[in-house]
């Protein structure tokens, strides 16, 4: 089969590999989509640390092809890429991302869906629904879950006003999530393509390379500052009102800030990472209802090299969804 394999740091290609083969409590899964992550970059980077080589892809939907007890053949399913240890706190307590110990994770330290097939254990699937086209469901399994956990993790209130930091896949989700908790929200990036889907999905559009400051005045104090990027908490404290949260998703920056500031406005720092296998059933279920879309393009794998590319320049809409030929 195809496969696009991390071989080393910056060392990625689309390889031909054997097929992988299941073992018990594991079943094959025929890949329908599988979206490219900015995580991928990371990966390959070193940013974050993984074996190699490794087939690379977190977001997968497909079919499962060999019945078990649970699902049926060509059952169609979502990948959670967390398979936990399943005797730790975390896992005891539904908080398998953040198990120490993981069994699996699909796309991190196992092989994941950027390829035709998948070995994954049936702990970490969850059945998706067949109405729904295969690259609309894809981005669930990251791009909306992330979303969504960031949301839970924010304490989001019906009213408060919401700063989403970074345009990539994770903020047009969670420009709807958060609309549909009923707060107001202001969307930053420096894409002005991004800025307009933004607008036509509800939210206030700022450039990053305006006065954000001066910007949101208008609009009151922000109550929670989503950073999908990780280098936004000097913007962050221009706009936060007292008792706000920043909520650090992305982690491509540095955090370099006075104490005093955050101190003296009892501004509150959340980290928030992937999601509970709990959240990836609520996403599914969202996207079903039609309350959560993330736009998307369909590439090959052929295509997926070069679309990395694009997504380190900033270059893609949404999210890029490879579709095995």
């Amino acid at each position: 089969m195809k496969a696009i394999r991390l071989e080393g740091q910056n060392k990625v290609a689309l390889r031909e590999i054997e097929d992988p083969k299941p073992s018990q409590g594991e079943v094959l899964v025929r890949v329908e989509a599988a979206g490219i992550c900015r995580t991928e970059l990371h990966l390959i980077s070193g940013r974050l640390p993984a074996p190699t080589p490794l087939t690379l892809g977190h977001e997968i939907v497909g079919r499962v092809m060999n019945e078990t007890d649970e699902f049926k053949e060509g059952e169609r399913v979502v990948v959670y890429y967390y398979a936990g240890c399943g005797k730790c706190k975390y896992c005891s307590s539904g908080r398998e991302n953040l198990c120490p110990s993981p069994r699996a994770q699909y796309g991190f330290i196992t092989d994941g869906g950027l390829a035709n097939y998948v070995k994954v254990r049936t702990t970490s699937l969850v059945k998706a629904p067949d109405e729904l086209e295969p690259s609309s469901l894809a981005p669930v399994g990251c791009a909306v879950t992330t979303a969504l956990h960031a949301s839970k993790k924010a304490g989001i209130k019906k009213g408060e006003l919401a700063l989403v930091y970074g345009l990539g896949g994770v903020g047009f989700p969670l420009i709807q999530v958060l609309l549909n908790s009923g707060l107001r929200v202001i969307a930053v990036s420096r894409n002005d393509e991004k800025l307009k889907l933004a607008r036509e999905m509800g939210a206030e559009p700022i450039n990053s390379k305006e006065d954000i400051r001066r910007k949101v005045r208008s609009l009151g104090e922000v109550d929670v500052f989503f950073d999908l990027v990780g280098d936004g908490l000097s913007q962050a404290v221009k706009v936060l009102g007292r008792a706000s949260r920043v909520v650090y998703v992305g982690y491509e920056g540095k955090v370099d800030i006075d104490p005093l500031i955050l101190v003296s406005r009892e501004i509150s720092l959340i980290t928030s990472v992937g999601c509970t296998k709990n959240e990836l059933v609520e996403a599914i279920e969202l996207v079903k209802a039609g309350r959560v879309k993330v736009p998307t393009q369909t590439i090959k794998i052929e295509e997926a090299l070069q679309t990395m590319d694009k997504l380190k320049e900033g270059n893609v809409l949404g999210r890029a969804v490879m579709i095995p030929n």
